[in-house]
């Protein structure tokens, strides 16, 4: 089944080059191959077998899908067709299927939040309010109006809430930050327009993305630490868990970012722990979206756009060098949610396969090698788009949403 899956989308060769770069030196620019009709390495021997667990078939429409990543809990929020008070519906279900509860909202839900352990939940609302609820009940335990249409982050170690102000919010403020019981603690202003914002998945730190090419990074007390200026227009930052071995190998990423300058193109630049520009990329095509893997050991970078798809792994290794360990590429334009994340060691995305008559949708991981590790076709009968999904890596559990109101549940065996 992969190989005609890869067939029809042409995925490029895979690349194997190894780009040396010294302290201040100048970039090396490295192009993209040409698609060839290849398959991933491996395809025909995936390490995980998805089993489909259960499939439910969702009132309304899918808004935005949730997954716990240490409990497996499942939030899900969807809008009914028809208008009205409580026509928006929060809902948590267990690794089962089974619906615990199901809390009515008079305003559509912005963003919403779980924490890894699934007991904590909080959402942000088009009415301009942040809701704490009770993840065994399902009742609302607080209620913040005027929070400043924020996205709240959830911060276990410290048991608070960050909630972001991204462009739709106020002006001058990067976030807000609550403690348990909702009462703010303190707001955190900045000079300019704030463009990107991102946490440490330990917390440790917290990268702030602002215009004209200043990144800020603050400690978990929420003080400015360093501040670096990248020399053009950031697209998306990324930033990894500050372990020991991150802290010892100059070899490890502890932020990454895609930045746009004028006249030279889009660069890749990755610092070490030190805060230090260890290397930077000049990249032969725009993309839009960095990630790190969660020791910084890796970087993916993923293009969508009229020339179709491309995702790339880079590799760091001690010292001013990084390696492109591999490259994919699909002819065509993605379609569905565009968006790559590290899962349990493993690069997630997901794509379409398409011929003359059929469209659908799979959701694939690759191992560091490049090899693919597991493969989710979405088969339906009118070939509906990936939605949403989300995954738990400790009970190997992928739960996605297509835009046919059915959300459906894997485990991942080997």
């Amino acid at each position: 089944m992969f190989k005609q899956l890869v067939s029809s989308l042409s995925f490029g060769t895979l690349l194997l080059q190894a780009v040396l770069h010294s302290w201040g030196c100048s970039t090396l620019r490295t192009s993209l191959p040409d698609s060839h009709d290849l398959p991933f390495e491996g395809s025909d021997s995936p390490k995980l077998r998805p089993k489909l667990l259960w499939k439910q078939e969702i009132e309304g429409k899918l808004t935005d899908l949730s997954v716990a990543q240490e409990s497996g809990g499942i939030l899900i929020t969807q809008v009914l067709d028809a208008q009205g008070p409580g026509s928006t519906r929060l809902s948590l279900r267990d690794r089962s299927g089974k619906t615990l509860w199901t809390l009515p909202l008079d305003s559509p839900v912005r963003a919403q939040s779980i924490s890894q352990q699934g007991d904590w939940i909080v959402v942000g609302t088009y009415e301009d309010e942040l809701i704490r609820i009770d993840s065994k009940t399902g009742k609302k335990i607080w209620t913040v109006s005027d929070s400043g249409m924020c996205r709240p982050y959830i911060l276990e170690k410290s048991q608070r809430i960050l909630c972001y102000h991204d462009d739709d919010s106020v002006p001058g403020i990067a976030f807000s930050v609550f403690d348990a019981k909702g009462v703010i603690l303190k707001r955190f202003k900045v000079p300019q327009d704030l463009l990107l914002l991102k946490v440490a998945p330990d917390e440790s730190q917290i990268i702030l993305g602002l215009v004209r090419g200043k990144i800020w990074i603050l400690n978990p007390q929420f003080k400015k630490i360093a501040e670096r200026d990248v020399g053009g227009e950031l697209v998306d930052l990324a930033v990894s868990t500050k372990t020991d071995s991150a802290l010892s190998s100059e070899g490890h990423a502890h932020w990454s970012a895609l930045v746009n300058v004028h006249g030279i193109g889009q660069k890749l630049i990755s610092s070490s722990a030190s805060g230090k520009t260890r290397w930077e990329q000049l990249l032969d095509s725009p993309h839009q979206q960095v990630e790190l893997s969660q020791d910084g050991a890796s970087a993916s970078v993923y293009a969508n756009g009229p020339r179709g798809q491309w995702v790339s792994l880079w590799g760091f290794s001690t010292g001013p060098k990084s390696s492109l360990l591999w490259s994919y590429r699909s002819p065509r334009y993605a379609d569905y949610n565009q968006r790559i994340d590290f899962s349990g060691g493993d690069l997630v995305l997901g794509f379409e396969e398409v011929t003359e008559k059929t469209r659908h949708s799979h959701v694939i991981a690759l191992q560091a090698s490049g090899k693919l590790d597991w493969d989710i076709p979405l088969l339906s009968e009118d070939g509906a788009y990936l939605y949403a999904r989300g995954a738990s890596p400790r009970s190997r559990l992928v739960v996605v949403g297509t835009d046919d109101g059915i959300l459906s549940a894997y485990e991942l065996q080997p």
